[in-house]
């Protein structure tokens, strides 16, 4: 797990840096977000390659915890986990339920601090040490982030010996290659190739400034773990699922679909932006979210499908909306232009 004492100190373009250069030394790489939260493993799988998926300790109790992150990572070499805000910080400002700290202790998952070190010295050391001795953790490392190569040299020996952290490494300061949440969550068709230009170039960098060997050593001294599936029903018959599936509907978890096919039913994926109507034989839809506003001349100049939509919605046929996909049920939508869709009057 790469973990840092807060939000804004760098994990996600450090952890995807990491990702490349595992991937570039033809590792089969499986990562995880602490949280709910779609984007990040949407960006590692589409951009990166890695297969992807969510790890949570509150929506989810400690046996089906560990049963995803074992089903997430088979078949693969190494498991990358990119920790959300603080290390510790969990549901409530005075609980580490919930927190990353929580999810790696119970998946017995060996810790890299990553630290902010731009406009401090030794404070830093102070910090690692205050996160190592703060609880009994699974901390076995830390990256310096954002300082030059002469004072990750001056550091590293005083970091090892005031807080008995061993230093692996240091990121210098990246002008032009610190991914923004803008790039995560919206990656368009023609700029994957430079993203991934960008991060092979971020990987060569990282390959210099840290010990790449040594983060999957400590990797391997994580323990083999099991959990239990959860228990759920199986339908007596197959049922078609429309799930809709394109750039403007596309944060959707993996997880969520794959335990649908185990109940019984059967995912027909389908486009509300260019298909004329919702999967034959369909039962039910998902409307997941994701950016409707950036397609709206598409999304209302698809009467045929709007139409079906409305009859079939108003006939019963249950649908579950959220966030974007329910947006697209309003009468009205504004897209990221000002221009304001409308549904068919019929």
């Amino acid at each position: 797990m790469i973990a840092a004492p807060s939000s804004g100190s760098g994990k996600t373009t450090a952890v995807c840096g990491i990702l490349q250069a595992l991937v570039n030394r033809k590792m089969k790489v499986s990562s995880f977000k602490c949280g709910p939260d779609y984007i990040d493993p949407m960006f590692h799988e589409k951009v990166i390659g890695t297969k992807s998926r969510n790890l949570d300790s509150f929506f989810t109790d400690d046996g089906t915890l560990r049963y995803l992150f074992v089903r997430g990572s088979e078949g693969t070499d190494i498991s990358v986990i990119e920790a959300v805000m603080g290390f510790y910080d969990g549901r409530s400002t005075d609980s580490v339920i919930g927190s990353s700290y929580e999810i790696s202790e119970k998946t017995q998952t060996p810790v890299v601090l990553l630290v902010n070190g731009r406009g401090a010295a030794i404070s830093i050391a102070a910090v690692v040490k205050g996160f190592k001795e703060f609880r009994s953790n699974l901390i076995k490392g830390c990256i310096l982030n954002n300082v030059s190569a002469q004072t990750y040299a001056a550091l590293k020996p005083v970091i090892e010996k005031e807080a008995g952290v061993e230093v692996i490494g240091y990121i210098p300061r990246l002008k032009d290659m610190v991914l923004s949440s803008r790039h995560l969550g919206l990656v368009l068709p023609d700029e994957v190739e430079e993203l991934r230009d960008g991060l092979n170039r971020l990987a060569a960098i990282l390959e210099e400034s840290l010990d790449i060997g040594r983060i999957i050593e400590i990797a391997g001294t994580a323990p083999e773990i099991d959990g239990e599936a959860p228990a759920h029903g199986k339908l007596d018959r197959p049922v078609r699922i429309g799930l809709a599936s394109d750039e403007a509907f596309c944060f959707t978890y993996a997880d969520n679909i794959l335990l649908l096919q185990e109940c019984g039913a059967e995912i027909v994926p389908f486009s509300p932006m260019r298909d004329a109507r919702i999967p034959d034989g369909a039962e039910g839809i998902i409307l997941s979210g994701g950016y409707p506003e950036l397609h709206g001349a598409e999304l209302s100049g698809n009467t045929s499908m709007l139409e079906d939509m409305r009859r079939k919605i108003g006939a019963g046929m249950p649908v579950l909306a959220e966030c974007g996909g329910f947006m697209y049920l309003h009468e009205r939508m504004e897209d990221a232009t000002g221009r304001c869709g409308r549904w068919p009057a019929s």
